[in-house]
């Protein structure tokens, strides 16, 4: 029998069984042992693992794993799912239009605090909410500004890599005379 078979087939019993988490490891472990050269088949395989992972909550993971089903197989039912539950930045689409554009700003500039700072992830909860609050504060500000309200989506997306956010030192330099006395 083919190795990714039984994989795949466990996945749709757990599925139906409304077991999403052992569905989502037994797709792992198809899309692991599915041949590259099946390209419909591992399209089909991450499909079901998007509807996975949409049934766990994790939209924006699902939303990538249709996009990824959508580039190796162009037709079929993965279109409808993205028109659906996919919005123009190809995140989970939110209930309000304002609320995709947040999200698509706030991943971006965080994207680029994460690219200044050293160690490239954060490092605590007050980082995390002092770097939220920065962008947020900055966002507001271009909200209020209506400076949005006549641009489409690719417009958007260039003007919110644009936007320049002053972000505090990452790290502290080694040699700051912290902590010394």
């Amino acid at each position: 029998m083919i190795p990714w078979i039984v994989p795949y087939k466990q996945g749709l019993r757990e599925l139906a069984r409304h077991e999403p988490l052992r569905a989502l490891g037994a797709f792992h472990a198809a899309i692991s042992a599915c041949p590259v050269t099946q390209i419909s088949r591992l399209a089909r395989i991450l499909f079901y693992t998007g509807a996975t992972l949409k049934k766990i909550g994790a939209h924006d993971e699902a939303v990538h794993a249709w996009a990824i089903s959508q580039k190796l197989v162009k037709r079929g039912p993965i279109l409808r799912y993205m028109r659906w539950f996919a919005n123009e930045y190809g995140m989970a689409k939110q209930d309000f239009a304002d609320t995709d554009d947040w999200r698509a700003f706030y991943a971006m500039q965080l994207k680029n605090y994460l690219e200044i700072k050293q160690s490239s992830r954060m490092g605590s909860r007050g980082e995390k909410s002092m770097i939220r609050d920065l962008i947020y504060d900055t966002w507001a500000s271009l909200k209020s500004s209506g400076c949005l309200e006549s641009m489409n989506c690719s417009e958007k997306i260039a003007f919110f890599r644009s936007v320049p956010i002053v972000f505090p030192l990452a790290a502290p330099p080694v040699d700051a005379g912290i902590g010394a006395e």
